[in-house]
């Protein structure tokens, strides 16, 4: 990106602070920020010197464009960006192999050069690997429907950086490509899908790109005490009577737990639908009036949760009351919801559901009221399902931090902030300021919960700090259970993750595998509820940091090589490293001991470990490997 390339479109630097420096190129006028966007930047006048560079300076950053040379972004006097000059002789001149700056009526595009052994980070959730040198990820939200095995995800956010000390955030509603070394293979290509370049230049280490990351989207707050105890839940829980069977199973097993969550059988109108939708009618059939069920829950030590999503049927009387909250077309047509991928990339429409239009001041208020009614009759949170299948690409992204961001608000306009909780699947930037999430509809396989934990380290590492998954899998394509061997692994780490939900097709309380699983279940959620106080403590001193509460291991050790590829174990809080077994009949697993010293704990003696290397484990089923950082504060016991 020349001088010359520079004066023919219109650009703006920004600076937000820290060395922080918004770019926005574009050739038409101005457009609005992202909603996401929280404050407001300081525009930057150029410097203009005498070997007719244009220079940007703030903060300890210095943006250069360089007179036909391309640009370079300093910070303290190291380059960490510069332009790709992938470029190659035609008969036309040099023609560039991955473009330096391109705008048209629909795209816009900018490069810059990757060292050549450089990892990147971040991307939101994707379910393959944690250090994304070398993909090319289409950032376009989708419902894998269970393919959490391949590069579809329910939340792309578009926030990437590399331990060599530099962070890029693409400020957009639209869908975004990020070419990391894909089509060349010493070049980041990032393509907005939108003639416009937005993008945040930040510098730092890991944490403090994600702590101005959550400067300029939202910071994660501490979720309510009750949100971090053990969900339980099913789809679906079809009537009263079911929970109490559930809740009294529970006590006879010596179990605890925190939240009952109700899947969409608690809808009046869902048994009538083939397809899910959510008109906020309570199923008084099935589950007594909500306040009764609700005030029983309460005196069984229980919060309720219910399942929601932004669909309405295109029929009946719920549709004649609400139809004109729903997104249309410039031609005022209802617009129909797309269907989840199904595994084929084929989508066609889905002519019975319209969505909830958050875009309009007066729907969004009557969505505020109907969620805040059930909030008053009882309700704690929402679990906040489906908002991938907006069709038009200004919304598709962004709508999910619409549906959250609405959900949340109504709650807090209720219980207030501390008590506002939400229990989404569908994320875009700037989410991860209305805790809590879980990572869809997993495979419940050894290989689907692998890279379950990878897409949630990925998203921990794009600055998404509560997170959890369904302990078991959502489901197998057979219809059958997940075997005793998977759920009892699965839940080794499920109970030391953020959050912590049992949850599938299939029943997922433990008497229905075994005594050995009762019994391993039990140990697990006292020890979750033993961590709460530290997974509070944890989360208080870390956040100054840029640090989520669970992580991969490069955030703390970002120049230790070792730690670039793993996706198999993570820091836990403050001075704990969770080594889940993945591997069906295993035994034991090799987990690397970073810098420092550690502690394996073990109920038969603990093992002292001095990092870094790599070490075998031991992990008998029920126990899991656990690490702890010599001299923290208090030892934790199994």
């Amino acid at each position: 990106m020349s001088m010359k390339q520079i004066n023919s479109h219109k650009i703006k630097i920004e600076s937000w602070g820290e060395g922080v420096l918004r770019v926005i190129i574009q050739d038409s006028n101005t457009r609005p920020s992202p909603s996401f966007l929280l404050g407001k930047g300081k525009t930057l006048k150029p410097l203009v010197n005498a070997n007719e560079e244009r220079i940007y300076e703030s903060g300890g950053s210095r943006l250069v464009f360089r007179k036909n040379q391309g640009w370079q972004w300093w910070y303290k006097n190291r380059i960490l960006l510069e332009q790709a000059d992938e470029f190659y002789p035609s008969f036309k001149g040099p023609r560039a192999i991955v473009p330096p700056l391109e705008i048209d009526k629909k795209s816009a595009g900018i490069s810059f050069r990757l060292h050549p052994d450089e990892p990147v980070f971040g991307g939101g959730e994707s379910f393959g690997y944690l250090n994304k040198r070398r993909l090319r990820i289409f950032m376009r939200i989708t419902d894998p429907c269970g393919l959490t095995t391949t590069p579809y995800s329910y939340k792309h956010i578009p926030l990437f950086w590399s331990p060599r000390g530099w962070g890029v955030f693409a400020c957009t509603n639209y869908p975004v490509i990020a070419d990391i070394g894909a089509t060349s293979y010493t070049s980041f290509y990032m393509e907005f899908q939108e003639p416009c370049i937005d993008l945040f230049l930040i510098p730092g280490k890991p944490g403090d790109i994600i702590r101005q990351y959550w400067n300029l989207t939202g910071t994660p707050p501490l979720p309510p005490q009750w949100a971090l105890g053990v969900w339980w839940s099913r789809c679906m829980y079809k009537n009263a009577r079911e929970v109490k069977e559930v809740i009294q199973g529970l006590k006879r097993c010596g179990i605890r737990g925190s939240v009952i969550s109700l899947d969409p059988l608690w809808l009046k109108n869902r048994s009538a639908w083939e397809s899910d939708a959510c008109d906020f009618e309570w199923n008084e059939d099935a589950f007594g009036k909500q306040e009764d069920f609700s005030s029983w829950l309460e005196k069984e030590g229980y919060k309720l949760c219910l399942w929601m999503n932004p669909y309405l049927w295109l029929k009946g009387e719920s549709f004649d009351k609400l139809k004109s909250c729903l997104i249309r077309d410039k031609q005022g047509n209802i617009v129909r919801v797309e269907p989840p991928l199904c595994g084929k990339g084929i989508v066609e429409r889905m002519e019975q559901l319209g969505a909830w239009d958050f875009t309009d001041p007066k729907a969004w208020k009557k969505r505020t009221q109907l969620i805040q009614k059930l909030v008053k009759q009882g309700a704690a949170c929402f679990k906040v399902d489906y908002g991938e299948g907006v069709p038009p690409d200004d919304l598709h992204n962004v709508y999910a931090f619409l549906y959250v961001k609405n959900t949340w608000e109504a709650i807090a306009g209720i219980l207030g902030e501390k008590e506002a909780f939400i229990w989404a699947r569908p994320g875009w930037s700037g989410c991860q300021r209305y805790p809590g999430c879980w990572a869809g509809d997993s495979q419940s396989t050894f290989a689907a919960m692998a890279s379950t934990l990878a897409g949630c380290l990925s998203l921990s590492a794009s600055g998404v700090s509560w997170w959890s998954h369904d302990i078991g899998g959502f489901h197998h394509y057979t219809g059958a259970s997940p075997s005793p061997e998977l759920y009892i692994r699965w839940a080794e780490w499920g109970l030391i993750s953020p959050l912590s939900r049992f949850h599938g097709t299939t029943p997922r309380e433990p008497w229905h595998f075994g005594k050995k699983a009762v019994c391993a279940v039990r140990n697990l959620v006292n020890l979750r509820y033993n961590l709460i106080t530290y997974i509070c403590k944890s989360h208080k001193k870390l956040v100054p940091r840029g640090l989520p509460l669970a992580r991969p291991l490069v955030m703390d050790y970002p120049h230790d090589p070792s730690t670039w590829d793993l996706a198999t174990e993570y820091l836990f809080g403050d001075s704990l490293i969770i080594a889940p077994v993945l591997e069906k009949g295993a035994k034991k697993r090799n987990v690397y001991v970073p810098e420092g010293d550690w502690i394996q704990l073990e109920k038969t003696g603990d093992l002292l470990l001095k990092g870094p290397k790599w070490v075998e484990c031991r992990s008998a089923l029920g126990y899991p490997v656990i690490l702890q950082k010599r001299g923290s504060v208090s030892k934790i016991n199994l």
